[in-house]
Parts: C-alpha cells; sequence; structure tokens
C-alpha cells in the first residue's frame, strides 16, 4: 500500500530532534539543497530513496530552527525589564479561584513616546476578583510589568515550564495589576463562536450542579481541569483515567461515534453526513482547546469520513501519518508535547496489538473482549512513556479504565446534550 506520509514523517521527525540540538541553520540548507540536486540528477533507483530521505531530514532540522526563531519573537529582546504592552487575547481566559491567565499575541512596546512594532506572545496573569473585568478572545489590551523568560527545567527530570509555553509558542510571561482594554481586533468568528459556547456550557454547568461535580463535568466535556480540587485530581490521576479529564482522541471519537447514529437515524446521505460532520468535530475541536491529541483524532475521523464518501478504502496508518505530518509543520516544537507523544503513543499501540489481543480473549462476551484489547494494546505503549516521564504506571489504570471509558461516553454525550438545550430551557437542560 502506498504511505507517502509515512515515509514524510519516519524521516521529518528526526530531523527535528536533530534542529533541537543543532543550531546550524544554514548548514542544514546547504546539505538539503544537495541532496535535492543528487536526487533530481541522479537515475539510480537505489540511490535517489536514500538522497529524499537525506532531504527531509535536513529539511526537518531546518524548520525546526527556523520556526523555533520565529515563533520566540522579538518579544524575547525586551524581556528582564518594566515594559508596557499592546496586544491581543488570543484564546478564551484561563480562570482561576483567585487569578485570570490570558495568552496574548503582542502588537506594540511602547518605547519612549510611541510604541514599536513587536512580535511574540505573552502568557499575562493577573489577580482575579469582584471588581475584575474578564477579557476575551479577540480584546486588545495594554498592560504594564515585568517581562520574564519562562523558567527551564530546575532538575533533570523537573518540569520544563519553558518548553511547555514555546511549545504553544509563549516565550515570555507577564504578571501586572494593570490591563486596559484599548479596542477590538478582527476575529475569526467561527473560533469566537466556539469559545462563545465553551465559557456559555462553563457557566451552565456551574449553575446547575455542585462545585465538585461541575469541574468534573467541566473537565470530562470541555478539557478544564483548572477549578478541580486537588484531591480529586490527584485520586484521578492515581487510578490511571486522568485522560478522560483532559480532552483527547477519545473525546473526539465519541463525539463522531453519536453524529454517526444521528445521521444514520435521520436517513443523512454520505456527503452532507460528512460536511456536517466535519464542521462539528472542528468546531468541537476548537471549543475543547485544539489539544495535539484532539487535532490528531479530529484529522483521522475527518479522513476517514472523507474516504467513505468517494468509496475509497482509508488506511489508519496514512491518516496518522497525515496528521503528525499537519501538527508537525504547524508547530514543530510539539513533537516534544507529553500530549503529542501520548495521543500517538496510544494509537499505534492499539494498530499493533488490538487484532492479536482481540483473538487472544475471543473467549470473552464481545464488548469486554473489544474493551479489553483496546485499554491494553494502547496501554502496553502508553505505559513506557508515562513511566519516562512520570516514573510511575497505574496497574489498576487496565481495571478503571474499562469501567470509565463507558460512563465517560455516556456522561460526555448527555452532558453536552443537556448544556446545550439549557442554553435555551433552563428546566429542561437541568
Amino acid at each position: 500500500m502506498y504511505r507517502p506520509f509515512l515515509f514524510f514523517v519516519i524521516f521529518f521527525i528526526p530531523g527535528i530532534v536533530l534542529g533541537n540540538f543543532v543550531k546550524t541553520p544554514m548548514v542544514f540548507v546547504g546539505i538539503s539543497v544537495v541532496s535535492l540536486l543528487g536526487f533530481m540528477f541522479i537515475q539510480s533507483k537505489k540511490i535517489r530513496p536514500i538522497l529524499f530521505a537525506i532531504f527531509i531530514l535536513f529539511v526537518g532540522a531546518f524548520y525546526y530552527n527556523f520556526r523555533f526563531d520565529r515563533m520566540a519573537g522579538t518579544i524575547v529582546n525586551f524581556a528582564n525589564k518594566q515594559q508596557t504592552l499592546a496586544g491581543v487575547v488570543s484564546n478564551a481566559p484561563i480562570v482561576k479561584k483567585d487569578r485570570v491567565i490570558y495568552d496574548v499575541k503582542v502588537l506594540y512596546l511602547l518605547e519612549g513616546e510611541g510604541y514599536k512594532g513587536t512580535t511574540g506572545k505573552v502568557r499575562l496573569s493577573s489577580l482575579l476578583d469582584d471588581k475584575s473585568t474578564l477579557y476575551r478572545y479577540g480584546d486588545v489590551i495594554k498592560f504594564s510589568g515585568k517581562l520574564k523568560i519562562p523558567q527551564g527545567r530546575r532538575n533533570p527530570n523537573g518540569f520544563d515550564y519553558r518548553s511547555y509555553l514555546l511549545q504553544k509558542g509563549i516565550s515570555t510571561t507577564m504578571f501586572s495589576r494593570e490591563i486596559v482594554k484599548i479596542g477590538r481586533h478582527k476575529v475569526n468568528p467561527f473560533v469566537s463562536a466556539a469559545f462563545y459556547l465553551r465559557k456559555c456550557l462553563t457557566a451552565f454547568y456551574e449553575s446547575q450542579l455542585p462545585p465538585n461535580l461541575s469541574s468534573l463535568m467541566v473537565g470530562i466535556a470541555l478539557g478544564i481541569k483548572d477549578n478541580i480540587p486537588g484531591e480529586t485530581m490527584k485520586a484521578v490521576k492515581n487510578s490511571g483515567v486522568a485522560h478522560v479529564l483532559a480532552v483527547s482522541g477519545l473525546h473526539t471519537g465519541i463525539i463522531y461515534a453519536a453524529l454517526e447514529l444521528i445521521f444514520y437515524r435521520l436517513g443523512l446521505s454520505g456527503t452532507y453526513s460528512f460536511i456536517i460532520g466535519s464542521i462539528a468535530i472542528i468546531f468541537y475541536s476548537f471549543m475543547a482547546g485544539l489539544y495535539p491529541s484532539v487535532i490528531r483524532a479530529a484529522i483521522m475521523i475527518i479522513v476517514f469520513m472523507l474516504a467513505k464518501v468517494v468509496g475509497r478504502e482509508n488506511d489508519p496508518v496514512n491518516s496518522l501519518c497525515l496528521s503528525a505530518t499537519i501538527l508537525l509543520l504547524l508547530n514543530p516544537l510539539i513533537l516534544f508535547s507529553i500530549s503529542f507523544q501520548l495521543s500517538y503513543a496510544a494509537v499505534i499501540g492499539i494498530m499493533l496489538f488490538y487484532d492479536p489481543l482481540k483473538k487472544f480473549f475471543e473467549r470473552f462476551p464481545r464488548y469486554l473482549r473489544d474493551s479489553i484489547a483496546v485499554v491494553i494494546s494502547a496501554q502496553l505503549v502508553v505505559g513506557p512513556v508515562l513511566a519516562y516521564y512520570f516514573y510511575n504506571i497505574s496497574i489498576i489504570g487496565f481495571v478503571t479504565n474499562l469501567l470509565v471509558v463507558p460512563l465517560v461516553s455516556i456522561i460526555l454525550i448527555s452532558g453536552l446534550i443537556s448544556g446545550i438545550i439549557g442554553l435555551f430551557f433552563t428546566p429542561i437542560g437541568s
């Protein structure tokens, strides 16, 4: 089977890793040009694939260097000083109990009597109280404070906050008590609608459920974990089901399964179901925060639906590699995201081990057999990744996932339906 994206990913990923350790972009360009010229003029069928692989490898290394500098922006040159900046809120605000966090795309920096054009993103935090104003996606704000470079890993195995933010395109941080809205920037209406629905659903859950339950509902449906009590979050992690509170491919898959059932009941044709389903999946992806696992699942689902419409067989391996290609071209730094690695590890595990395990448990009832095969096959590859980063593997997670995943499916779908209905008819939704 022809799998061009598999070939690309196999060599592009090592190139990104090389670019992460070696900062010589012009050397990478030179090697890429030479290998491409060799590929174009050498006719040997044995040598040409090798030259093309070398080309992809060093293009990946150069692309990482290039994107790293572009994503950091010029704002890093003004760090470690008091600064006054103006920028546009580029995401939905993260609201915690006593503070609020904004991701701000910087437009200008106050210098003397005028503003100087600047690029880059700032993670801006401020105190939150009854008098605070919450700014939304697209608001242009002016703020002042000490601009800082985020702290990196403090010990060999500690959390690298700087890398975590860079993976999101954020290179600096600031705490400010002086934030003022000065205008409104042109925004994507589709994204704006997704953020607005997310805000409305969160408010509905918080108004209809006790605090401990509403925080879990918001976590399951929208992936917002900020207000989940620490003890609850610790218990969820220890039981090996923390992934249900981080919107992932599981959630996107559940949404797709529900949509497929609805389309079947309504008798919608393949073309209409593809269009409506794609819009719904993309909308939910924005609403849930565009995590790597969500984007990966969304791309694979859309490719699967498209294959059904055009009457072609879907190749899961090529779809998986296509999703990785798109994500890495958009942001090569995402390769080092734990979310990215866990998402792809789970799918690779299912692709490798699901069928053999399904045969091994063939004497079990169908639902139990399929569920056991999915959970174990995913954990066989996810487990080593978790052990590498967190130094533990939850053995009980194999059992709890069998029990929790079906419940999450019911909670997610019923929660979203009741939430949307509740926005128009509160008594029915509640």
